[in-house]
């Protein structure tokens, strides 16, 4: 896996969301598919959730 990291810096308030850029580029093969999920300890800590997490085969972006 890889370790995404925001390319702007700022605090979400609580219970808000936001919606942050990566400028991740990723091409999705045929019979396979991406995910996007938050590390356990992160997650946990920071009371981070990840919306949404799954890339279809075939995406490109």
């Amino acid at each position: 896996g890889y370790n995404l990291r925001a390319l702007q810096k700022g605090v979400v308030p609580a219970h808000d969301q936001w919606l942050v850029d990566t400028s991740l580029c990723v091409e999705v093969l045929t019979g396979t598919y991406g995910r996007v999920a938050a590390r356990s300890g992160n997650a946990i800590k920071h009371k981070i959730d990840i919306a949404a997490g799954i890339i279809d085969p075939g995406y490109q972006g």
